[in-house]
């Protein structure tokens, strides 16, 4: 029973060896993939970084640009009325100053349009 044991213990033994040379070369397989990964993962993170970053800038852009885009919207509006007001006044006083010279009365006009 001795001997059983024994040759027990020395398979034990060499299956450790054998799995211990295993686990070596594994490790020495994987390690060199497992640094290359681990440098592309801090490689891509670094890039990540970067555009997140660009997207922030574009987002902050495109809001200033909305206003700046809204504002002249604005005074596309207020140019226009202005110049219907324009319009207004001066195709009143060329009926007025028509209808003068063809015999009609002198167009009355207000004290401040007399003055611009």
């Amino acid at each position: 029973m001795a001997c059983h044991a024994m040759i027990q213990t020395h398979m034990v033994l060499l299956l450790h060896g054998w799995i211990g040379q295993w686990a070596v070369n594994e490790v020495s397989v994987l390690s060199p993939r497992v640094a290359f990964l681990d440098q592309q993962r801090t490689i891509l993170t670094v890039g990540n970084s970067h555009l997140k970053q660009r997207i922030a800038a574009l987002a902050q852009d495109k809001i200033f640009k909305d206003a700046h885009q809204e504002a002249l919207r604005k005074e596309i509006e207020r140019l226009r009325q202005v110049y219907q007001q324009q319009n207004t006044k001066l195709s009143g006083g060329l009926a007025a100053d028509h209808a003068h010279v063809h015999g009609g009365p002198p167009p009355v006009r207000a004290e401040k349009e007399l003055m611009s």
